[in-house]
């Protein structure tokens, strides 16, 4: 899943089920639940306005796999048009922030 800080999820995917690749665009609700669990608890600590949060199924039950950085993720089946349109606000908000 995509996050932008502030913000939460901005887009997801999901790209394995039953262990087979099965590319697809939005995922479980239960995945969803655990990710906006994690990015309320990181709270405004990642470093970069746009991150990746991973969730991985285990014995039935959601789990965070692990949070990456946006720049260098595979957004699988996420819709293009929702992060370009977050990326593009985190940039005119990091913009906007420097400017005097």
């Amino acid at each position: 899943m995509v996050a932008l800080r502030g913000k939460g999820i901005v887009a997801a995917s999901q790209y394995v089920q039953n262990g087979e690749v099965a590319i697809q665009r939005d995922a479980p609700s239960g995945a969803y639940q655990i990710a906006a669990s994690a990015i309320e608890m990181m709270g405004e600590d990642f470093p970069d306005p746009m991150y990746m949060v991973d969730i991985a199924q285990h014995q039935g039950e959601y789990r965070l796999l692990e949070i990456n950085g946006f720049s260098y993720s595979i957004f699988y089946g996420c819709d293009l048009e929702a992060i370009v349109h977050a990326a593009h606000e985190a940039a005119l908000h990091e913009w906007k922030a420097v400017q005097l």
